[in-house]
């Protein structure tokens, strides 16, 4: 599995991948995983653009926030223990 957040978009009335088995992504991560589905068939993305643009935007906003804050942790308890110095 991968270290990063996965998320996916499914139309809902898709005939050809269903809500399911894009669901099952979550086996390829170890951190989060967002499933957001969104009305219409195969080629929802087509009437959906900008609130997938919206959703992927704010996901990855997360995702890199969480990211730098846990840098930020692991560099300060490096820097506690004496890993890192000041100069």
């Amino acid at each position: 599995p991968l270290p990063c957040p996965i998320t996916a978009f499914a139309g809902q009335t898709d005939q050809y991948v269903t809500l399911d088995s894009v669901a099952a992504w979550h086996l390829h991560t170890l951190a989060e995983f967002q499933l957001d589905s969104f009305s219409g068939g195969h080629f929802f993305v087509n009437k959906s653009l900008q609130k997938c643009s919206k959703k992927s935007h704010s996901h990855s906003s997360r995702s890199l926030k969480q990211s730098l804050l846990a840098t930020n942790i692991c560099y300060l308890l490096r820097r506690q223990i004496g890993l890192v110095s000041l100069s």
